[in-house]
Protein backbone atom coordinates (compact mmCIF):
# COMPACT_ATOMS: atom_id res chain seq x y z
CA UNK A 1 0.00 0.00 0.00
CA UNK A 2 1.46 3.47 -0.78
CA UNK A 3 1.33 6.03 1.75
CA UNK A 4 -1.06 8.34 -0.44
CA UNK A 5 -3.60 4.82 -0.08
CA UNK A 6 -2.72 4.95 3.44
CA UNK A 7 -3.73 8.64 3.80
CA UNK A 8 -6.81 8.58 1.99
CA UNK A 9 -8.16 5.63 4.19
CA UNK A 10 -6.69 7.37 7.71
CA UNK A 11 -9.66 9.64 8.24
CA UNK A 12 -12.15 7.56 7.26
CA UNK A 13 -10.56 4.78 9.66
CA UNK A 14 -10.45 6.88 12.54
CA UNK A 15 -14.51 7.97 11.74
CA UNK A 16 -15.51 4.45 11.66
CA UNK A 17 -13.13 3.91 14.63
CA UNK A 18 -15.11 6.96 16.96
CA UNK A 19 -17.89 6.09 16.45
CA UNK A 20 -17.60 2.86 17.43
CA UNK A 21 -16.71 3.99 20.55
CA UNK A 22 -19.28 6.47 20.83
CA UNK A 23 -21.77 3.50 20.06
CA UNK A 24 -20.20 1.11 22.76
CA UNK A 25 -19.93 4.44 25.59
CA UNK A 26 -23.68 5.43 24.96
CA UNK A 27 -24.74 1.91 25.32
CA UNK A 28 -22.80 1.57 28.53
CA UNK A 29 -23.98 4.61 29.68
CA UNK A 30 -27.99 3.22 28.72
CA UNK A 31 -27.80 0.30 30.68
CA UNK A 32 -26.69 1.89 33.25
CA UNK A 33 -30.36 3.70 33.28
CA UNK A 34 -33.49 3.87 35.65
CA UNK A 35 -36.49 2.69 33.97
CA UNK A 36 -39.15 5.09 34.47
CA UNK A 37 -41.96 3.62 32.18
CA UNK A 38 -43.71 0.35 32.94
CA UNK A 39 -43.66 -0.25 28.81
CA UNK A 40 -40.31 1.24 27.84
CA UNK A 41 -38.26 4.55 28.42
CA UNK A 42 -36.54 5.40 30.95
CA UNK A 43 -33.55 7.91 31.93
CA UNK A 44 -30.12 6.97 31.39
CA UNK A 45 -26.83 8.22 32.26
CA UNK A 46 -26.19 10.69 29.87
CA UNK A 47 -26.22 7.74 26.55
CA UNK A 48 -27.26 10.71 24.39
CA UNK A 49 -24.14 12.57 25.02
CA UNK A 50 -21.22 10.89 23.27
CA UNK A 51 -24.02 10.39 20.18
CA UNK A 52 -24.73 13.64 19.76
CA UNK A 53 -20.88 14.70 20.00
CA UNK A 54 -20.33 12.21 16.97
CA UNK A 55 -23.11 13.97 15.00
CA UNK A 56 -21.60 17.54 15.76
CA UNK A 57 -18.04 16.40 14.45
CA UNK A 58 -19.36 14.29 11.42
CA UNK A 59 -22.76 15.74 10.65
CA UNK A 60 -26.39 15.23 10.01
CA UNK A 61 -26.21 11.93 8.29
CA UNK A 62 -23.15 10.25 9.67
CA UNK A 63 -25.12 11.08 13.22
CA UNK A 64 -28.40 9.85 12.24
CA UNK A 65 -26.53 6.71 10.76
CA UNK A 66 -24.73 6.28 14.28
CA UNK A 67 -28.53 7.06 15.99
CA UNK A 68 -30.02 4.36 14.55
CA UNK A 69 -27.27 1.66 14.79
CA UNK A 70 -27.66 2.66 18.67
CA UNK A 71 -31.42 2.20 18.45
CA UNK A 72 -31.16 -1.07 16.52
CA UNK A 73 -29.06 -2.63 19.41
CA UNK A 74 -31.08 -1.50 22.02
CA UNK A 75 -33.81 -3.49 19.35
CA UNK A 76 -32.05 -6.64 19.99
CA UNK A 77 -30.73 -6.36 23.72
CA UNK A 78 -33.50 -4.63 25.20
CA UNK A 79 -36.62 -4.99 23.09
CA UNK A 80 -40.37 -3.67 24.37
CA UNK A 81 -42.08 -4.73 20.52
CA UNK A 82 -45.80 -4.80 20.12
CA UNK A 83 -45.48 -4.74 16.16
CA UNK A 84 -42.67 -4.41 13.33
CA UNK A 85 -43.45 -0.64 12.53
CA UNK A 86 -43.64 0.48 16.18
CA UNK A 87 -40.17 -1.64 16.88
CA UNK A 88 -38.79 0.82 13.73
CA UNK A 89 -40.56 4.22 15.43
CA UNK A 90 -39.13 3.59 19.16
CA UNK A 91 -35.69 2.31 18.12
CA UNK A 92 -33.89 2.83 15.29
CA UNK A 93 -36.15 6.29 13.89
CA UNK A 94 -36.12 7.93 17.15
CA UNK A 95 -32.54 7.59 18.02
CA UNK A 96 -31.59 8.48 14.15
CA UNK A 97 -33.03 11.65 15.40
CA UNK A 98 -29.70 12.60 16.92
CA UNK A 99 -28.01 13.26 13.96
CA UNK A 100 -30.36 16.48 14.07
CA UNK A 101 -27.65 17.70 16.40
CA UNK A 102 -25.25 18.64 13.65
CA UNK A 103 -28.26 21.03 11.96
CA UNK A 104 -27.92 24.24 13.70
CA UNK A 105 -23.75 24.40 12.71
CA UNK A 106 -21.81 26.06 15.54
CA UNK A 107 -25.16 26.13 17.90
CA UNK A 108 -24.77 22.90 19.84
CA UNK A 109 -27.83 23.47 22.61
CA UNK A 110 -29.78 24.23 19.38
CA UNK A 111 -28.85 20.91 17.95
CA UNK A 112 -29.29 19.04 21.16
CA UNK A 113 -32.89 20.84 21.39
CA UNK A 114 -33.71 20.01 17.87
CA UNK A 115 -32.65 16.21 18.37
CA UNK A 116 -34.52 15.66 21.32
CA UNK A 117 -38.10 17.42 19.92
CA UNK A 118 -37.26 14.89 16.83
CA UNK A 119 -36.80 11.79 19.63
CA UNK A 120 -40.04 12.88 21.06
CA UNK A 121 -41.83 13.13 18.08
CA UNK A 122 -40.75 9.47 16.98
CA UNK A 123 -41.99 8.19 20.40
CA UNK A 124 -45.26 10.16 20.40
CA UNK A 125 -46.20 8.79 16.95
CA UNK A 126 -45.29 5.39 17.74
CA UNK A 127 -47.39 5.89 21.01
CA UNK A 128 -50.56 7.34 19.31
CA UNK A 129 -50.66 4.42 16.67
CA UNK A 130 -49.38 1.64 18.55
CA UNK A 131 -50.05 1.88 22.34
CA UNK A 132 -52.95 3.39 22.32
CA UNK A 133 -54.72 0.36 24.09
CA UNK A 134 -52.16 1.09 27.21
CA UNK A 135 -53.95 4.58 27.72
CA UNK A 136 -56.26 4.43 30.41
CA UNK A 137 -60.05 5.02 29.71
CA UNK A 138 -61.66 7.87 28.53
CA UNK A 139 -57.70 9.51 28.35
CA UNK A 140 -57.57 11.04 25.09
CA UNK A 141 -54.53 8.77 23.24
CA UNK A 142 -52.41 11.72 21.79
CA UNK A 143 -52.64 13.06 25.29
CA UNK A 144 -51.33 9.99 26.83
CA UNK A 145 -48.68 9.49 24.18
CA UNK A 146 -47.27 13.23 24.90
CA UNK A 147 -47.78 12.38 28.87
CA UNK A 148 -45.82 9.33 28.85
CA UNK A 149 -43.27 9.75 26.50
CA UNK A 150 -41.73 13.04 28.83
CA UNK A 151 -39.31 10.64 29.98
CA UNK A 152 -36.76 11.61 26.93
CA UNK A 153 -36.86 15.43 28.39
CA UNK A 154 -34.94 14.28 31.40
CA UNK A 155 -32.93 12.09 29.28
CA UNK A 156 -31.74 14.25 27.05
CA UNK A 157 -31.16 16.93 29.96
CA UNK A 158 -28.71 14.96 32.00
CA UNK A 159 -26.88 14.45 28.79
CA UNK A 160 -26.83 18.26 27.95
CA UNK A 161 -25.47 18.30 31.28
CA UNK A 162 -22.53 16.02 30.88
CA UNK A 163 -21.80 18.07 27.69
CA UNK A 164 -21.83 21.18 30.05
CA UNK A 165 -19.54 19.70 32.41
CA UNK A 166 -17.21 18.33 29.93
CA UNK A 167 -17.33 21.92 28.13
CA UNK A 168 -16.00 23.33 31.25
CA UNK A 169 -12.94 21.35 30.84
CA UNK A 170 -12.28 21.40 26.68
CA UNK A 171 -15.15 23.98 24.89
CA UNK A 172 -17.33 21.96 22.91
CA UNK A 173 -16.40 23.65 19.88
CA UNK A 174 -12.63 22.35 20.07
CA UNK A 175 -14.37 18.60 20.47
CA UNK A 176 -16.32 19.40 17.45
CA UNK A 177 -13.66 20.78 15.14
CA UNK A 178 -11.24 18.29 16.33
CA UNK A 179 -8.61 20.70 17.96
CA UNK A 180 -6.66 19.24 20.69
Amino acid sequence: MSSKESTASSPATARIAEAGMALALAFVLKVASVRVMPAGGGVSLAALAPLWLFAMRHGAWRGAGLGASFGALQLILRPEVVYWAQALLDYPVAFASVGAAALPWGRPVAGCVLATLARYGAHVASGVVFWSSAAPVGVPVLEYSLAYNLYVFPDALLAGLALAAISRRVPVARIVEGRP
